[in-house]
């Protein structure tokens, strides 16, 4: 039997160790919402809060759960590109 709620202890060499996790609890505020979690540094997407907890597919170490989204940022490129242009194209007609 599993104890998913039991940290894994590893010993990572040199007299290191560390706790890794194969679920995350406090989540009640997401009850059946779909999250993503970051977990050492690798994204899980698809995973579902039930009963205010969310099971990792694989124990981790440093997790964040959260909602997924996907970023938006300008395309500042494109913006400087045009903008130089209509430049060149004003100081060509002088």
């Amino acid at each position: 039997m599993i104890h998913r709620n039991v940290p894994i202890l590893l010993l990572l060499g040199h007299g290191q160790w560390i706790f890794q996790l194969l679920s995350s609890s406090g989540l009640d505020h997401l009850e059946g919402r779909q999250v993503a979690v970051l977990a050492d540094g690798g994204v899980v997407n698809g995973l579902t809060v039930l009963d205010g907890s969310v099971t990792l597919p694989a124990p981790a170490s440093e997790i964040v759960v959260g909602l997924p989204f996907q970023a938006q940022l300008p395309d500042y490129a494109s913006r400087l590109r045009e903008r130089e242009s209509i430049q060149f194209k004003a100081s060509a007609r002088r």
